[in-house]
């Protein structure tokens, strides 16, 4: 059935591209994937369905790994940016006190 080559295919340019942090890449993946499901004429085989969903499932972990790698991402910038703007505690007092003052960002040459 050649529509589950092109859905193999398609998850295996999916695994490539998360791998090379090729993100703008995946819509088209994700979509070629989705036209050779649309196009499937029958059922496909037990054997063929386990395959589909072994990397089916694969592809699930992949990209939820990126997610998590981009909300590290975010939450390292976040940090960063807070630094930048110098850090401050509460004195006994109640009063905001800064004890480093604002950072700024590093020049490039």
């Amino acid at each position: 059935m050649p529509q589950i080559e092109a859905i193999l295919d398609g998850y295996a340019d999916l695994h490539i591209a998360l791998r090379q942090g090729d993100y703008a890449a995946l819509d088209a993946i994700a979509a070629r994937i989705g036209a050779a499901m649309d196009e499937m004429a029958e059922v496909p085989s037990s054997a063929a369905l386990e395959v589909l969903s072994r990397e089916a499932v694969r592809a699930a972990a992949m990209l939820d790994a990126a997610g998590r790698g981009f909300a590290a991402a975010r939450r390292r910038i976040t940090e960063i940016e807070t630094i930048r703007q110098g850090l401050a505690t509460y004195a006994g007092d109640g009063r905001r006190q800064m004890i480093a003052p604002p950072v700024a960002p590093p020049r490039r040459a």
